[in-house]
């Protein structure tokens, strides 16, 4: 089948790659959409992407164009991941004015809403014909992208156009063959199944946390409530992962449009914005503890920081914890030192007008004469470093681990002061 994609994103080329190795002719228009700031780099840092990239291009099934010329195809996919809705309307205007009848997959995080936007507004092309319709939400995590892709967990074809659903079962038949549940449902169910998810997801995460603030007032080690709380069945282990608050572009992208829809409701949802509070608190958490280590003078300090993308295998820097911790610092006058083996383009575009913020190429580097360690993204270079060399390089060994990495009573023994989320020395906030 012939398909063209439209996107810069990581579902976009991970899409395209996935499909034009499956024995279809691809081409990816991938500037039709701006990009995020820090969201191209992902193509070196997604294991085995640039070489099935580089597979398909050889096998010209897959042709990449900068210019969003439109072509004759059977499916248009488009992957958007702003919060400009004319953006995506204006694509699929385009296509309309190009060609007789066209039919078009949107994966978007708009959100819940979107489908029934452009259903609404194209509603006369949609019932003469010239228009099908569907909605494919992307759960495709960064750090396993492809196998997200090839082998999803649950697989969402949302349109109610029967010849549609006839040739995305064709196109896909090779995921669905393998995916653990496949649902075709209205393009409004689709929507708010993924939003649902993710909503929840963050939920666990804001909580686990909140109840690890507790933990510490306890002495209590939360990583042994942890143990015990997964062990239910009702609640298992996924997302539960204690941190300095989540990040990423899907989980507050979601959270935030499901609160929008709620905002235009009767009901409000005070639970989400206890999450969206709960993360951003979370978020400040590190300096926080900071703050009162030194008891409010930090002026000068130097603190190191190890981690800058939102998750492991990940050079987005999009919300994560970075921003709240450069900024804080930065307000108390703080000289600062990040480290991060991903996210160095990203970080230099962003901070690269910051005085007081050195971008370093080595890990070591970054805790030279450092009065404090923040680990902001738990990389695996990180957890097991020369702790000798690295209490010999700072100058004072005191350790904020917001992603507890290490073992308290092991960093006590070794000369660090550490302290973590749950876990560790205790600081009365």
């Amino acid at each position: 089948m012939r398909i063209s994609i439209y996107g810069s994103t990581l579902e976009a080329y991970v899409t395209a790659v996935c499909l034009a190795l499956t024995e279809n002719s691809v081409t990816l228009f991938s500037n039709s959409f701006p990009a995020e700031d820090d969201e191209l780099p992902f193509i070196k840092s997604e294991p085995s992407l640039t070489n099935k990239l580089s597979e398909a291009i050889k096998e010209n099934t897959l042709k990449v164009r900068e210019t969003s010329a439109f072509i004759n195809a059977n499916i248009h996919w488009l992957f958007y991941k702003g919060k400009n809705f004319d953006e995506l309307l204006y694509v699929i205007k385009e296509l309309l004015s190009d060609q007789e009848a066209v039919s078009v997959v949107i994966s978007t995080t708009l959100g819940v809403g979107t489908y029934n936007r452009l259903y609404n507004h194209f509603e006369n092309e949609v019932k003469n014909g010239f228009l099908k319709l569907a909605t494919l939400p992307s759960f495709i995590r960064e750090g396993r992208a492809l196998d997200d892709f090839a082998n999803p967990e649950l697989l969402l074809i949302g349109t109610e156009d029967n010849q549609l659903i006839s040739t995305l079962s064709y196109l896909l038949s090779p995921v669905i063959q393998k995916a653990q549940k496949v649902m075709f449902i209205s393009g409004a169910e689709a929507e708010l199944i993924k939003t649902s998810i993710c909503s929840m997801l963050a939920t666990r995460l804001s909580l686990i946390n909140e109840l690890a603030l507790l933990s510490e007032e306890l002495h209590i080690d939360m990583d042994k409530v942890i143990e015990g709380v997964s062990s239910d069945s009702r609640i298992g282990k996924s997302y539960l992962d204690l941190g300095c608050g989540f990040g990423g572009l899907t989980l507050p992208q979601e959270v935030n449009n499901l609160l929008e829809q709620f905002s235009n409701k009767s009901t409000a949802s005070i639970m989400l914005k206890a999450v969206v509070e709960a993360n951003q608190t979370q978020k400040e958490l590190l300096f926080r503890k900071l703050w009162h280590y030194y008891q409010g003078n930090l002026s000068a300090l130097k603190v190191a920081i190890w981690g800058a993308s939102f998750k492991p295998n990940s050079s987005s820097i999009a919300n994560s914890p970075i921003h709240e911790l450069v900024e804080a610092l930065t307000a108390q006058d703080c000289n600062i030192s990040i480290y991060d083996p991903a996210a160095m383009p990203a970080l230099e575009f962003k901070y690269t007008s910051y005085a007081n913020v050195q971008l370093c190429d080595d890990k070591y580097a970054a805790v030279q004469e450092s009065d404090a360690l923040f680990i902001v993204t738990a990389w695996d270079e990180f957890l097991a470093p020369d702790f000798n060399q690295l209490k010999t390089l700072m100058k004072i060994p005191v350790i904020f681990d917001g992603r507890n990495i290490y073992e308290p009573r092991e960093m006590e023994t070794l000369g660090f002061e550490y302290f973590a989320v749950g876990r560790g020395k205790t600081i009365n906030l």
